[in-house]
């Protein structure tokens, strides 16, 4: 309006506009009572300075689990040149470990021909002997599993860092896959060679205790869903499960057994012809138990990220 007694209209962030004359209390308005007004506007401000906190505390709290923020264009910038480093070298990492995969499973196929078709039969047992190339190298991955299972345990219980839990989890499973097809292969060996699928055998049945222990191992991690005491309870049990390794390993040499002697330590013979292979197909089982067990680890820590996320979004 004009210069001379008029008013002139201002605008406040978030309100309508108001005349300069009237200010925010209403105390310019003839009647208004000021302490009304100003509780009034009072209520108003912490209205919007507690939504505002809310909001602003439920994107930080987002940002902090993914691990990103904006604190500034500079900061913000700097934080998104790292993250598209770690995406790089993460991406990097998950192809070596796919291109491992791929080239253990070639291995394992051209090693099947050799094996099949190649290799002369076993003077003894004849064909059936075949099934030592996977009986044996599979133990002998699922038992160093085991024991890094039980070294991940160990360190989670001194550094208390969960990555070290995430491999514990991991390379159990692994183990007990190669401990599932190590007793598929025996029983299929003993069917052959004995007319029986199983027997109590001293051998046998400590495998099978070794089998049932790191399977309760995954079952109890199942039943605890806090994250720290799970992995706590969790690598206590696996730490004692390993006990059980030694004494499968040992079996035979403790007690009388129908399990045939070690081919490889003391009492066992086996034609040097086989030597070379056995060990040829143990090269790409290991492998293959390596790469999975870091993209089961790898899983476990988003599985971990989407838990914290997940509660964090609930407590708003």
């Amino acid at each position: 309006m004009g210069a001379g007694g008029g008013r002139h209209l201002v605008r406040r962030p978030g309100s309508k506009l108001a005349p300069a004359g009237i200010d925010a209390a209403g105390a310019g308005v003839p009647g208004s009572d000021p302490g009304l007004a100003g509780r009034h506007q009072a209520e108003r401000s912490a209205g919007d300075g507690r939504g505002a906190g809310i909001g602003y505390d439920y994107l930080a709290a987002l940002a902090g689990g993914i691990g990103t923020g904006v604190h500034g264009a500079g900061a913000g910038s700097g934080r998104d040149g790292a993250g598209r480093l770690s995406r790089t070298l993460l991406n990097t990492r998950r192809n070596l470990v796919w291109l491992t995969c791929l080239v253990a499973v070639a291995l394992l196929v051209r090693n099947l021909y050799v094996i099949l078709l190649v290799l002369p039969d076993e003077a003894s047992q004849g064909p059936i002997f075949r099934i030592i190339f996977y009986h044996v190298p599979s133990a002998w991955t699922a038992f160093l599993s085991f024991f890094a299972a039980a070294a991940c345990a160990a360190l989670y219980l001194w550094r208390r860092d969960l990555r070290s839990d995430n491999w514990a989890v991991a390379t159990t499973e692994v183990g007990l896959a190669y401990a599932t097809v190590t007793l598929a292969t025996g029983m299929i060996w003993g069917r052959i060679i004995w007319g029986i699928w199983w027997t109590w055998d001293p051998r046998l049945t400590s495998m099978l205790v070794c089998w049932l222990l790191y399977a309760a191992y995954l079952m109890l991690r199942r039943a605890i869903a806090e994250a720290n005491e799970r992995a706590r309870i969790a690598a206590v049990f696996s730490i004692f499960a390993c006990v059980d390794v030694p004494i499968v390993f040992f079996s035979i040499r403790w007690w009388r057994t129908q399990h045939p002697q070690p081919v490889v330590w003391g009492g066992g013979s086996m034609d040097p012809a086989y030597w070379s292979m056995l060990f040829l197909n143990w090269a790409p089982l290991l492998l293959l138990g390596g790469a999975l067990a870091w993209l089961r680890a790898f899983q476990e820590r988003g599985q971990r990220e989407i838990e914290g996320l997940r509660r964090r979004a609930q407590a708003f």
